[in-house]
């Protein structure tokens, strides 16, 4: 299945949304509908220079919609997608407007025009609007329609019951780095989701990271490990640049200092066939600095302080579930 067509973006509340014809397969064609989180167009427009224009600034409260621009930009940088193939509809269609002539695309007045339009659906609404939302729309959506759902927490049976019919269901977990193209995205099918579904959905996510096809049963996992993972690593940066900070750095330096650390260290790893455990000994010299380091946080258990942790991480994954 090639992709070829037309992205389609939806948002609840304040909806952002479009379909799009997008996959030939013997000849045919479908359409793609992205249906976003909550949150209101301007605020998502002004992060547009995400993409190209100026600079990057990011609230992660509208990491969803982000998250779909970031698809659509990718797909549209790769040839994959046309500008002109992508349509917007929202609550107020002056903002839908607005939002279609920022990417020279095509306005919806409604999300039930989008959906009728549209074969697959992204669905990254908050989970708490992911059952009214799909109450909606669920009199234009049966088994020829795709669901990809980037909502936390949201299981493929959950929507396949909200919708009451066999819909070809997609679960994913991508996180934050997405929206600079480096995310770990996992994803899984539902009980409906053929091989093929989940190829697509694959290929979809490769616009902003790189993709990992795990068992749906692990998605709290993931959620704990990848989803909640840049923010370990954010942390370990404000400690660094805090120390940095006592130690006479400036904090534009300790900044520098540690996010290109961090992102050679993940090179390291990512490109050697040493664990993380070989790669910390070889840089540990008996006696030396980091050795003194590395021994100072073991004797106050660092370690299983940050498993617990993460361990927390997953329990809260799980009680957040549907």
């Amino acid at each position: 299945m090639t992709l070829m067509g037309i992205l389609s973006i939806v948002a609840y509340c304040a909806f952002l949304a479009g379909a799009a014809k997008s996959f030939r397969d013997n000849g045919s064609t479908a359409s793609m509908l992205i249906m976003l989180a909550g949150i209101l167009l301007d605020m998502l427009l002004s992060f547009l220079p995400m993409f190209g224009v100026k600079s990057l600034g990011a609230d992660i409260k509208v990491f969803n919609s982000m998250l779909i621009f970031a698809i659509a930009s990718g797909l549209v940088s790769s040839a994959l997608v046309s500008p002109s193939q992508i349509a917007f509809s929202d609550i107020d269609f002056e903002k839908t407007t607005k939002a279609a002539k920022k990417l020279k695309a095509r306005a919806f007045k409604t999300n039930q025009e989008a959906v009728k339009w549209a074969d697959i659906i992204f669905v990254a609404v908050k989970p708490g609007n992911v059952l009214e939302l799909l109450s909606s729309l669920s009199a234009f959506i049966d088994k020829s329609k795709f669901i990809i759902s980037v909502a936390a927490g949201i299981s493929s049976s959950f929507i396949e019951k909200s919708l009451g019919s066999k819909i070809p269901v997609v679960r994913s977990m991508p996180n934050t780095p997405a929206l600079v193209g480096e995310g770990a995205i996992a994803i899984s099918s539902g009980r409906y989701a053929t091989k093929s579904h989940l190829l697509l959905a694959n290929k979809l996510f490769a616009a902003v990271g790189k993709v990992f096809i795990v068992p749906e049963k692990l998605m709290n996992a993931v959620t704990a490990v990848s989803g909640s993972g840049p923010a370990y690593v954010f942390y370990l940066c404000e400690l660094l640049e805090e120390v940095a900070g006592k130690l006479g750095l400036s904090s534009l330096l300790a900044k520098e200092l540690s996010a290109q650390t961090i992102l050679g260290a993940g090179k390291m790893l990512l490109t050697s066939k040493s664990t993380a455990a070989d790669l910390r000994s070889a840089v540990t010299s008996p006696n030396g600095t980091t050795e003194a380091a590395i021994k100072y946080l073991q004797k106050n258990l660092f370690g299983k302080v940050f498993k617990d942790g993460v361990m927390q991480a997953c329990k809260r994954a799980q009680e957040l579930s549907k």
